[in-house]
C-alpha cells in the first residue's frame, strides 16, 4: 500500500475508487473499493477487495495437446476433464495505512494488511486421484507494523528509520483419500516479530546506508 499523500494547502481531502471486474474464462469476479483522505498533518489510505475465482477450462490450442499427453500418462487412472473442478476459491483482502506528521522532519506510520482464502482446492491430487478432498481453509496472513522516520539528520546520518512489525501466518489442511470414509486436519502458524534500524547518509552526492533487522519467529 502507498504512502498517504499529505494535503499541501489547510483543509480537508477525500477521495475514492472503485472497480468490478468479470472474467467468462475461469469464470472470476472482483470488487475493490479504496479511501484515500488527508489533512496537511496527517493522511489515511484503505482498500477493500474481493475475488472469487471459479474453475479453469483448459484452452482450445494448448489445450488439445495438453490433454493428449496427459491421457498418454501412464496414470490412467487420472481425471481428464476438459474443465479443471474444483479450482473455485474466495479471497478477501485489506490494505490501510496511516500516516501522522509530528513535525517537518518527524513522521509516523502505522500500517496493516490482512488476507484470507477460504476452500483453496489442490487440483493436482483430486486430477491423480490421490485425494478426494484437499483444501486449504482458511489461509490467513496479516501484517502489521509501526514506522518512525526522521529526516532532520545529524553528524552521521541525513535519515534514520526505526520499524516494529508483527507478521501471522495461519493455515488449516483438511485432506480425504479417495475411498476413504475419514477426513484428516492439521493447522499451522506462525508469527514473526521484527525490528528494523535504518540510517542513511549523503556523501559526495552518494547514498550510503546502513540496515540491521532483527526478527523472532
Amino acid at each position: 500500500t502507498h504512502d498517504p499523500i499529505l494535503a499541501h494547502v489547510p483543509g480537508y481531502r477525500l477521495d475514492g475508487s472503485g472497480s468490478v471486474t468479470l472474467s467468462s474464462a475461469d469464470q472470476t469476479q472482483t470488487a475493490q473499493v479504496g479511501l484515500n483522505t488527508a489533512t496537511s498533518n496527517w493522511g489515511l489510505n484503505f482498500a477493500l477487495a474481493y475475488k472469487s475465482f471459479g474453475n479453469i477450462r483448459r484452452g482450445s490450442q494448448g489445450g488439445r495437446s495438453l490433454m493428449q499427453r496427459l491421457r498418454n500418462d501412464s496414470r490412467t487412472e487420472r481425471i481428464l476433464n476438459e474443465t479443471q473442478s474444483p479450482n473455485e476459491y474466495e479471497t478477501f483482502d485489506l490494505n490501510s495505512k496511516f500516516l501522522v506528521k509530528l513535525s517537518e522532519s518527524q513522521e509516523l506510520t502505522a500500517a496493516f494488511q490482512f488476507n484470507r482464502q477460504e476452500s483453496v482446492p489442490r487440483y493436482d491430487v483430486f486430477e491423480a486421484r490421490s485425494d478426494s478432498v484437499f483444501l486449504f481453509d482458511p489461509q490467513e496472513r496479516q501484517l502489521g507494523y509501526l514506522r518512525y522516520r526522521n529526516t532532520r539528520g545529524g553528524a552521521f546520518f541525513n535519515t534514520a528509520t526505526i520499524t516494529l512489525s508483527l507478521h501471522r501466518q495461519f493455515e488449516r489442511r483438511l485432506r480425504q483419500k479417495f475411498g476413504s470414509d475419514t477426513e484428516t486436519s492439521d493447522q499451522f502458524e506462525t508469527v514473526t516479530t521484527g525490528v528494523q534500524l535504518q540510517f542513511n547518509k549523503l556523501i559526495a552526492k552518494k547514498q550510503i546506508g546502513r540496515a540491521s533487522c532483527r526478527e523472532r519467529v
